[in-house]
């Protein structure tokens, strides 16, 4: 739980999950995003140490990216 927590105060280097905390503390609050954040660096751990790869952050724009267009449809008309 500090983790997650720390994860989301990331000022310094922002990350994935410092985004990913951001965004669900506007919607779910601050424990709820805590948990939902110490939830994917547990899921992150179990796939790196079971599949043995090392890790890639994905950057905090990442998710922003990869969803422009579903984004861009939702604002604007056809």
């Amino acid at each position: 739980m500090r983790r997650a927590q720390a994860a989301g105060r990331g000022k310094k280097s922002p990350t994935s999950r410092t985004a990913q905390f951001q965004r669900l503390v506007a919607r779910r609050g601050k424990k709820r995003a805590a948990v939902a954040v110490g939830h994917t660096i547990l899921t992150m751990a179990y796939h790196l140490l079971t599949q043995g790869t090392t890790f890639h952050d994905l950057g905090p724009t990442y998710f922003d990216q990869r969803d422009r267009r579903r984004i861009e449809r939702a604002w604007w008309p056809p």
